[in-house]
């Protein structure tokens, strides 16, 4: 049963923050989606400055280090249908995303639930050895006392790599035990039916995903796709499927519930608040139609966000992009330039001394629609002049990024920071597993513990909504790019365009805008006669849907 949920759900390649000059044409995003959060969840990046929280729907990416607390549980999706789960107290390092994953246990306990579609095996890493875990595998590592790993395989297999010894290769139901310095114990049987807390949790996530399929309307699967039946429909226009979100307010747009995060390597990454947000936001593109409204029209590469960027005064806007790579539009818009038609129904604003360093977060009162400080803000609401807004063609050159390198909010909603959280797990590391990480990892063992000592005072700017950025808090130009992507060169929205859409303008539908309500969904009402667009007659598998 524990196997019985196997696709591919993810199939990250090459794509980025199009329109925004966000991503580099070279690079593979090896991403991981956390799809379950609860009790408190810290991470730092690499290249990261401070501690910071996540939650559903955060991206994770290569060099995190993530961090349960007492009462913490978190599941990682990661491609092609499998998942990490993590107990409380469980401290993890992602080496390597993607292909053959690897992993660092430093501390704590994790459940590996591989599909049959995986590419090689994940190895997990401990201080006493190391475990290989095979394809369409369900198996459970605990770090259990200061010396010593159980491998326990309730499905599938793994081969584990002591100190000393041959390794040794598990089947279903057995376990071993890992000591330090000594040859591999000897292979045990155990029962599977006998529970403690962590095993439920990984039951009940596996039931969770087994009540969802995959979507039969994507032709391949998509991280997240499985949850987008619990809050929207399919539906079919001139053709081609898309999905319509059901729960949504009339005056919603897409990327308007949630808030950017900055990562490096990819810039501005939204998250999005609501559970089917992953999908939607990461992969494929948007538009708008009468009676329908909304629709997503589903994409199989993985991009930061696919929006289009621009200033107005003392505000970025950004709007989500159209299949053919061009801010979302219908019929004549509010204004329009060369090449360009701007739609009150598609932009969205906030404050730039807000933008950053996750300051419009729910956390801090932000992230929605209002007349707050830190809230968005409609086009609308702005009543936008067209001689005062300018769209922007690289996002982190000319918005900027900000100098301090944080995740998100650094504050948890019980005010504690997560610095002082992560402090806090690393002391409980007993002392003789200390000398075991410098010795397998080659790594210090107060790594992290050290890293907690420093702060780089970006809490004041998240509690204090009224206090002004600096020129010393944001960085822009060259320098900017230099930092988010190294040298490499960026990537633009000429290229956007989802395969089966024509590259370019498609014939636009003449129309007359009569604004009306019904329901949740807002619908225009059609004068005119409306002219084909061309849309795709099927999403093409991954290895199809490659850079243009």
């Amino acid at each position: 049963m524990e196997r019985a949920l196997r696709c591919c759900l993810i199939a990250t390649s090459v794509f980025g923050l199009l329109g925004a000059g966000g991503a580099r044409a070279d690079d593979r995003y090896d991403v991981a989606r956390v799809s379950d959060q609860r009790g408190s969840l810290a991470v730092r990046g690499v290249e990261e400055d401070d501690y910071s929280y996540l939650e559903r729907n955060s991206v994770l990416r290569e060099g995190d280090v993530l961090w349960t607390d007492e009462s913490g549980r978190a599941e990682i999706e990661l491609e092609r249908g499998s998942w990490l789960r993590l107990a409380e107290d469980t401290k993890v390092e992602f080496r390597r995303l993607g292909k053959s994953p690897e992993l660092r246990l430093w501390s704590g306990s994790l459940y590996a639930d591989l599909s049959d579609r995986v590419d090689g095996v994940l190895r997990v890493k401990t201080p006493v050895g190391d475990v290989d875990i095979k394809k369409d595998s369900v198996v459970r590592v605990d770090l259990s006392g200061e010396q010593s790993a159980r491998v326990s395989v309730l499905n599938g297999g793994a081969e584990a790599f002591a100190d000393k010894g041959e390794s040794v290769r598990l089947g279903p139901g057995e376990r071993l035990y890992l000591e330090a310095d000594k040859v591999p114990g000897e292979i045990k049987r155990f029962d599977r039916s006998d529970l403690d807390g962590f095993d439920r949790y990984h039951r009940e996530r596996v039931d969770y995903w087994l009540e969802r399929p995959a979507p039969r309307e994507l032709s391949d699967d998509v991280v997240g796709s499985r949850e987008l039946r619990d809050y929207g429909s399919w539906v079919s226009v001139d053709n081609s499927t898309y999905w319509r979100p059901t729960v949504v307010d009339s005056g919603w747009r897409p990327y308007s519930n949630g808030y950017w995060s900055y990562m490096a390597g990819c810039g501005p990454t939204w998250i999005d608040y609501a559970p089917w947000g992953y999908t939607t936001c990461h992969y494929g593109r948007w538009m708008y139609r009468p009676v329908y409204g909304w629709l997503w029209a589903p994409g199989l590469i993985w991009g930061p966000a696919f929006v289009s960027w621009s200033t107005y005064g003392d505000y970025c806007g950004w709007a989500p992009l159209d299949p053919w790579g061009r801010p979302c539009y219908y019929g004549p818009g509010s204004f329009s330039s060369v090449n360009f038609i701007f739609d009150n129904r598609s932009w969205s604003f906030c404050r730039r001394d807000n933008f950053f360093y996750s300051r419009h977060h729910r956390n801090y009162g932000g992230g929605a629609f209002g007349n707050g400080g830190r809230y968005f803000h409609r086009a609308e609401d702005l009543v936008i002049d067209k001689s005062k807004f300018n769209l922007v063609h690289d996002v982190n050159r000319e918005v900027g990024v900000p100098k301090e390198r944080i995740r998100g909010p650094l504050l948890g909603k019980d005010g504690v920071a997560a610095r002082d959280r992560v402090a806090s797990e690393e002391h409980k590391l007993p002392g003789k597993r200390l000398d075991l990480i410098q010795k397998h990892f080659g790594d210090s063992p107060t790594r992290d513990l050290d890293k907690t000592r420093t702060s780089t005072g970006i809490e004041r700017l998240q509690r204090s909504p009224g206090l002004a950025l600096g020129k010393e808090n944001v960085i822009q130009g060259d320098e900017a790019v230099r930092r988010t992507f190294g040298s490499g060169k960026t990537r633009t929205a000429d290229n956007d365009v989802l395969p089966g859409f024509n590259k370019g303008n498609p014939p636009e539908p003449a129309v007359t805008m009569a604004p009306a309500r019904v329901g949740q969904v807002s619908l225009v009402r059609q004068v005119g006669r409306e002219t084909e667009i061309p849309t795709p007659t099927a999403i093409p598998p991954s290895g199809a849907a490659t850079a243009a």
